[in-house]
């Protein structure tokens, strides 16, 4: 008789659980209110926004520029490529050249001037200009008040016998040089961009 009981009350919780299980998976969709959060607009950039953007990110490219220049410089590994030329006191400018042709290189204690004008004549190089190898001696970096960097050295060699003066601007790896001859009045002015450059392979003769 307790079996029986038992059995009858087994039966009914089944049908019970089972009755509440199916009622939970039918769930009649009319009833369900989801609260959907719709994403944000993006404002469009106007004119002087981008401008201001685009602005503030060259400023940030330049200023990485210029602390790596400087490191060079102080490291004394560098070289200035130059996009164009300005010849003798009156200043005669060359603009369309090969700045991988027309540079300063520093060495350490080595150095390299040269300069290459492709202008169908072979030159002392054969690139229409000539290439100066010498030592490099009396280098100094000096920093001034708005943040120029101004590296000077002497460029020793047989060849040549030259002042340097190199100026990084504040804040770029912009810079000018003037190369002067230490006889005569004959002088060059570089203007271009100061990288990091190391090249161990390069043999500098002194």
């Amino acid at each position: 008789m307790m079996k029986q009981l038992l059995l009858a009350l087994s039966l009914i919780l089944s049908s019970s659980m089972a009755a509440s299980a199916a009622t939970v998976q039918q769930v009649n969709p009319d009833s369900v209110e989801l609260t959907v959060v719709k994403p944000a607009k993006v404002k469009a950039e106007t004119k002087k926004e981008r401008k201001a953007r685009q602005k503030r990110e060259q400023q940030v490219t330049d200023s990485i520029a210029h602390i790596k220049a400087v490191e060079a410089i102080e490291q004394g590994y560098f070289v200035l490529l130059a996009n164009n030329l300005s010849i003798g006191r009156m200043g005669y400018v060359v603009t369309d050249i090969n700045s991988n042709a027309n540079f300063l290189l520093v060495q350490n204690d080595g150095g390299i001037f040269q300069v290459a004008f492709n202008n169908g004549r072979p030159g002392f190089n054969g690139m229409g200009g000539i290439t100066l190898h010498g030592s490099v001696n009396n280098k100094q970096v000096t920093t001034d008040k708005k943040g120029n960097v101004t590296v000077t050295y002497n460029l020793f060699g047989s060849d040549v016998n030259a002042y340097v003066s190199i100026t990084l601007m504040a804040g770029s790896d912009r810079a000018d040089a003037i190369v002067t001859r230490m006889m005569g009045p004959q002088r060059i002015t570089m203007s271009g961009t100061i990288v990091p450059y190391r090249n161990d392979d390069i043999k500098i003769e002194r």
